[in-house]
């Protein structure tokens, strides 16, 4: 069920192009550097490059969760 799962969202992700944008990693590492009160250029130094991907990841996960929401009816299923 889980390999079934993210195959789905892997290809929802391919058919739609979801993408981070170097803009977007920018912002993102920016809004970080901030948080520790250094330079972005001072924080992009020090980061693993690991830290870049999992910021990819993480933009790309909220374009789809923004993009499942907006394409489909959401409700609540309540239990009996």
């Amino acid at each position: 069920k889980n390999v079934l799962s993210q195959l789905i969202i892997s290809q929802i992700i391919k058919d739609e192009k979801l993408e981070a944008t170097e803009e977007e990693v920018d912002a993102k590492v920016a809004e970080q550097a901030a948080s520790v009160e250094k330079s972005a250029e001072e924080y992009k130094k020090n980061m693993d490059p690991r830290q870049f991907d999992y910021i990819k990841s993480d933009i790309v996960i909220t374009k789809l969760f923004d993009f499942l929401k907006a394409n489909n009816e959401m409700y609540v299923e309540e239990s009996k």
